[in-house]
């Protein structure tokens, strides 16, 4: 046999073995209804809009990780300007945001963030406030998707037990 054989032999072989050694990227399930608990997962971006019309007039950005939010905060404006800030407070509780930015540009100058999670994981239509006014300012919106860290959905390739037992809670209504 010629060494042409052997080696085709061989490739066909380990062909098959170094495929399933070629992993692929562990990526977070999608967000979904199921979801339960979200939280921050880096930088977070929010446009906001005055008085719900366009276009964007401000882009809020800070950079956090886990359910409170905290450090340094960033608003630049259409016009060009921009002010520096820190988030003061806040927290994300189930599908709920909020979180405070306290301005560098005057000694009272908080603005206060709220707004709910959609099924993908973004803000829509949040509110904003300045504090020392109390009313509504603008709205606002994040860019990108939060982390869902808590969920009602099984986990993969667990099997549910026809014969458990249920709560009236676990009827739908």
């Amino acid at each position: 046999m010629s060494v042409r054989y052997w080696i085709s032999a061989a490739v066909a072989a380990i062909a098959p073995l170094a495929m399933l050694a070629v992993a692929t990227p562990a990526q977070a399930a999608p967000p979904s209804s199921a979801c339960t608990q979200y939280a921050f997962n880096g930088e977070f971006r929010v446009q906001g809009y005055p008085s719900g019309w366009s276009p964007t007039e401000w882009e809020v950005t800070f950079s956090s990780t886990g359910q409170f939010p905290s450090g340094p905060a960033r608003v630049k404006f259409a016009d060009g300007g921009f002010v520096d800030g820190t988030v003061t407070g806040g927290a994300i509780s189930g599908r709920q945001v909020e979180f405070t930015i306290k301005w560098k540009d005057k000694p009272n100058n908080y603005w206060r963030f709220l707004g709910f999670v959609g099924d993908d994981g973004l803000v829509y239509r949040g509110d904003e406030r300045r504090q020392t006014e109390g009313g509504y300012e603008a709205l606002w919106y994040s860019e990108r998707p939060l982390d869902c860290i808590a969920s009602t959905a099984p986990e993969p390739g667990t099997t549910l037990d026809p014969d458990a037992p249920i709560s009236p809670a676990d009827v739908p209504r």
